[in-house]
């Protein structure tokens, strides 16, 4: 089988979430160290997965899921992608998960943020891109700071997990922001390209 590289970084790719992933990322989500950093405690069985997948195909113009792959192979090790799009406001929500335990600690997750974040502004025009983060999750905060978020605000006591409240940090970047960051790595005057004036393109495959 051909490997399916969408977005390719120097160690991993992201390619679009299929079916076939369905079975390694409930695994995933009903794990308890994974769990604890996402946004469900309800355990969920096979039928949900698909329903959610057959949601995703249908909505397609409003979100976007990768399995992230180590770069060079198709071992799927964790899925992100841009929620809730908005085209209007030129706005999305970014989420993340490692999935494969061996697969943390390594800058894979930042690197897989960078890379949907090369895909947000520079190749579908978007001005503006959030994520939510619980307060304990330091190390996915690192990630993103390594990103390029910035600390908006925080819901107060908006999680519980393991017997007490906490706050949920809300981080986002801006278009001007990612282009800067880009231009300062390369030794470069910062410029965001001026943003185009008209909506997506019909055909979002």
């Amino acid at each position: 089988m051909a490997i399916v590289e969408f977005l390719r970084g120097e160690r991993v790719t992201l390619r679009p979430f299929e079916r076939r992933d369905l079975e390694a990322a409930q695994a995933w989500i009903n794990e308890e160290g994974t769990r604890r950093f996402l946004g469900t405690v309800l355990p969920k069985n096979a039928d949900q997965e698909h329903a959610w997948f057959d949601e995703l195909v249908r909505g397609a113009e409003r979100q976007m899921v990768f399995a992230i792959c180590l770069a060079g192979t198709d071992e799927h090790v964790g899925n992100c992608g841009l929620h809730g799009i908005d085209w209007i406001n030129r706005a999305a929500e970014f989420g993340i998960v490692l999935g494969e335990a061996g697969a943390r600690d390594k800058g894979l997750g930042t690197e897989a943020a960078r890379l949907v974040l090369r895909y947000a502004f520079e190749q579908l025009n978007l001005n503006r891109v959030l994520l939510r983060v619980y307060a304990y999750n330091l190390r996915a905060i690192r990630c993103y700071e390594k990103a390029g978020y910035r600390l908006e605000g925080r819901l107060r006591q908006a999680r519980y997990w393991e017997g007490r409240y906490w706050d949920v940090l809300l981080m986002a970047i801006l278009r001007a922001e990612y282009f800067a960051r880009r231009a300062e790595a390369d030794g470069a005057e910062a410029e965001a390209p001026r943003p185009k004036r008209f909506g997506m393109c019909q055909d979002q495959r």
